[in-house]
């Protein structure tokens, strides 16, 4: 690129715009058990992958409500993207995060957010990650289910974004 484009094209606004389009039309296209390429896409070529911000993991199936997830929480931190608990457990073997965003009903999937819960605190280097769980399950007795489940906060949808990112805060400062 350096090149066609210029020694400064990387920096230009335009640039980031082409990554962030990059990113979102890559993040939920189907590649089996394997983590899909919007997550090394972002990693490696997002201008804030590389900083010191925070990282959270953002575990949703649901194409719009983690896009919505995504914008917001990159407004502040890096956010990395996983549309399953297959995705999300290859992304969990190579990363550590502080923090991690997780819908409970994960669609088709053979893993539902508690299972994929257990096999995250399983990992050694996550056994102490902060976990949220995001869900639409939201009757009586489900905060409590879900928090004795091991859960370390919830949130039911819709998501007040500001009760979320003052969570986040709180666990990263």
């Amino acid at each position: 690129m350096k090149g066609f484009w210029g020694e400064n094209f990387p920096q230009c606004p335009f640039f980031n715009i082409l990554l962030d389009i990059k990113v979102e039309t890559t993040s939920y296209f189907n590649f089996g058990d394997y983590a899909s390429p919007a997550y090394y896409t972002y990693y490696y070529f997002h201008p804030m992958a590389n900083t010191l911000t925070p990282k959270v993991l953002i575990i949703e199936d649901d194409a719009i409500n983690a896009f919505v997830l995504q914008k917001f929480i990159e407004k502040k931190y890096t956010a990395v993207m996983a549309k399953n608990g297959h995705e999300a457990l290859h992304i969990l073997q190579k990363e550590t995060f502080s923090v991690i965003l997780m819908d409970i009903n994960l669609g088709d999937e053979a893993l539902d957010g508690v299972q994929l819960l257990q096999k995250i605190r399983a990992i050694p280097s996550q056994a102490s990650t902060t976990v949220f769980a995001v869900t639409s399950f939201a009757m009586r007795g489900d905060k409590e289910a879900f928090l004795k489940a091991g859960f370390d906060q919830y949130f039911s949808k819709p998501i007040e974004h500001s009760v979320i990112m003052k969570a986040i805060e709180e666990v990263v400062s």
